[in-house]
């Protein structure tokens, strides 16, 4: 265990406490490997900036997601995947409802597309980077058929 006086890329000068045996320089090369990178307080400073600066996923108005810069961009992709997906299986929504019940009016129809967009909409709202990671192998089908068993 042996402290070293780290000078960091960002500028800052920080002690850090640095532990293992030093037989073959390891204990330098940590310490030089510390300066690569940013303060800790800097290191937080921009993961936040570049969360808040990140764009709502294209034009879709869909809400930031929250997790580390890499989880962000990955989630992004994911849900704009499925986004996709849900509003191709939207458009089909009606014509797959009067397959089931053709003897619905046209309000009952446009009523079950507008509780099906509101649940979507609910579900398209999550903000969590790791949920859409963790359900990243579900297709846009098991997307709505989930959110409609939970409605």
């Amino acid at each position: 265990m042996a402290k070293y006086e780290v000078t960091y890329r960002c500028g800052h000068t920080r002690t850090v406490q640095i532990y293992g045996t030093n037989v073959h320089g390891e204990r330098e090369r940590k310490a030089a490997w510390y300066g690569t990178r940013l303060c800790p307080e800097c290191y937080e400073r921009s993961k936040a900036e570049y969360i808040e600066n990140l764009p709502t996923c294209d034009d879709d108005g869909l809400p930031k997601l929250v997790g580390s810069p890499k989880q962000v961009k990955w989630a992004q992709d994911i849900r704009a995947h499925r986004f996709a997906e849900v509003d191709e299986l939207l458009a089909n929504a009606a014509e797959a409802y009067v397959k089931k019940t053709p003897d619905v009016t046209e309000e009952q129809i446009e009523n079950y597309v507008n509780s099906v967009r509101k649940v979507i909409g609910v579900f398209f709202g999550e903000t969590s980077a790791r949920y859409w990671i963790d359900n990243r192998n579900y297709s846009g089908g098991t997307f709505v058929s989930i959110v409609l068993k939970t409605k």
